[in-house]
């Protein structure tokens, strides 16, 4: 075996096999000193998955696992009282989640910037649902929803931890819901041509490839930075859109099914403009222009737009409005809504109204007027 694999926090090594797991906050390594055989491999996911449930019920015991790992506590005094900071119960939650990396980067990010300002090293017991309550609505008139809601998971599952393990009678977190994403067709604000136009005259070469592609393929940001050469067909002008870059982790795309759509004109010229400059690889299409390294996740674009848009003169919207000026572009010139729907990845046409809603009443306005035209004309 010439290198290390892994799979399901089991990482296959020329002649051992290591467990990923998360034990007290950290991410623990601990090897098996067993040759990497199928057979062993199975073995290896059956005790991964039996520690997990262990460290989820509580009776986890490290060196009953790997007695002679340096990880092993020394012997806790059995007087010493139970530790009952919400913290503590964060942390048993945090490590018997079983979760993408990404995904664990997002727990971990609520973590340190929204629950542990408010509520960190308080006996959870003395938490008051008013308290939770008060928590969710500040946070709702600050953040969007997606923020907030992200950040009850962790938090209800350290109270439900807590009253599982009978340490408190009640759970006040239990009926804390999430917050409505309330985000109309109005929140969407599209660029023009001629601040296109600027922003590319205003950025570097390699992003100004970028913008223009984003604009003439409406895709989701972690999908334009995932976005490889192999992805593109220049003789059947299609792009096969198949991985999402979420927090520096290439994930399957967001609704879980890879497409291929139409590359437009000016998404083959950008694409085209961009080979010159990262073409000679297989690897990813767009690089940061700072670093000339593949982008390592959204913020880092939305920061280098930011300052385009002062360059250029353009007032600042989120460059993900690249995405909406497509949508909206293509519906108000008439493109079939089902069409649209596809390029963009998603699942139904009620999504796409809810978003696109005014630039569809747009396109139908002028439904019917065809049927009229020909008749006249041939009556």
């Amino acid at each position: 075996m010439p290198k290390s694999t892994m799979k399901d926090g089991v990482e296959l090594r020329p002649k051992s096999i290591r467990i990923h797991f998360r034990w007290q906050g950290k991410t623990r390594r601990e090897t098996l000193r067993i040759p990497p055989t199928k057979k062993n491999e199975r073995f290896a996911h059956q005790k991964r998955a039996a520690i997990l449930y262990e460290i989820e019920r509580g009776s986890f015991d490290y060196a009953e696992h790997f007695p002679n790992s340096p990880h092993v506590a020394p012997t806790v005094d059995d007087d010493k009282p139970a530790d009952t900071s919400i913290d503590h119960f964060i942390t048993v939650w945090l490590d018997s989640r079983v979760a993408k990396k990404s995904t664990m980067k997002g727990y971990e990010n609520s973590i340190s910037r929204y629950l542990k300002p408010e509520f960190g090293g308080r006996n959870i017991a003395t938490i008051l649902k008013s308290e939770l309550d008060l928590w969710r609505a500040r946070m709702a008139k600050e953040y969007r929803p997606k923020t907030v809601n992200n950040a009850l998971i962790p938090l209800r599952g350290a109270f439900a931890v807590a009253h599982g393990d009978s340490v408190i009678d009640t759970d006040p977190a239990a009926k804390l819901s999430n917050v409505r994403n309330t985000k109309r067709d109005d929140d969407i604000d599209p660029f023009e041509l001629d601040e296109i136009a600027a922003l590319m005259e205003a950025a570097p070469d390699e992003s100004a490839n970028m913008i223009e592609f984003w604009f003439a393929s409406g895709l989701r940001t972690g999908e334009l930075i995932a976005l490889q050469w192999e992805d593109i067909d220049f003789a059947k002008n299609q792009i096969w859109i198949r991985r999402n870059n979420v927090l520096d982790e290439i994930t399957t795309p967001k609704t879980s099914d890879s497409r291929i759509i139409d590359m437009h004109k000016r998404a083959r010229t950008a694409l085209l403009r961009q080979k010159a400059k990262t073409g000679n690889s297989a690897g990813i299409i767009f690089r940061n222009p700072n670093t000339l390294r593949p982008w390592k996740w959204s913020e880092n674009v939305r920061a280098n737009f930011v300052r385009y848009c002062e360059k250029a003169g353009v007032r600042y919207r989120y460059p993900y409005q690249l995405r909406h000026t497509y949508a909206s572009t293509m519906l108000s010139l008439g493109e079939p809504a089902i069409y649209v729907m596809h390029q963009m990845g998603h699942k139904s046409l009620i999504m796409m109204e809810r978003w696109y809603g005014r630039w569809m009443e747009k396109a139908n306005a002028q439904a019917g007027s065809a049927f009229d035209k020909y008749t006249t004309a041939t009556g």
